[in-house]
């Protein structure tokens, strides 16, 4: 099993329409930059409900708190490579820490979903479309039948 470098991801992000919608300017380091999308929940929000967020709208995830943030950008993990996720080193240093799980299974297809924790001591504030997770893929030997 091998990495996509960068380039191999532009070459087949494009191709294979692997992230949608898909920008060379995301791929850097053999990953791909996801953006935090539309909808996000705390368990510190008052009425439980999930947050909508405008354009660049900003959203606040307190010290000691769970969220659920989900992608701008859809994923079609090809079915010869997994997916592998995680957070920028830069948002992950301020202590915000992925929960959910660490891949993408192949032939997965949707936006996906990260179960986030801060466990920092002070608020952790992301934005709408700002580059907050990254995703590798690692080819398979065979294309699986699986999916």
């Amino acid at each position: 099993m091998t990495f996509w470098s960068s380039e191999t991801f532009k070459q087949q992000g494009k191709l294979q329409t692997v992230v949608s919608p898909f920008s060379p300017a995301r791929v850097a380091h053999g990953a791909y930059e996801l953006s935090l999308g539309r909808e996000a929940y705390s368990t510190s929000s008052k009425d439980g409900k999930k947050t909508l967020l405008a354009e660049g709208e900003q959203f606040v995830i307190p010290p000691g708190q769970f969220a659920m943030l989900l992608t701008e950008e859809a994923v079609k993990i090809p079915n010869s490579a997994i997916g592998l996720i995680s957070i920028k080193a830069g948002i992950k240093f301020r202590g915000l820490v992925n929960v959910s799980g660490f891949h993408v299974d192949p032939g997965y297809s949707g936006k996906l979903k990260f179960s986030v924790y801060n466990a920092g001591s002070k608020n952790i504030v992301l934005a709408r479309n700002q580059a907050v997770f990254l995703l590798w893929l690692n080819k398979l030997d065979v294309a699986t039948q699986d999916v």
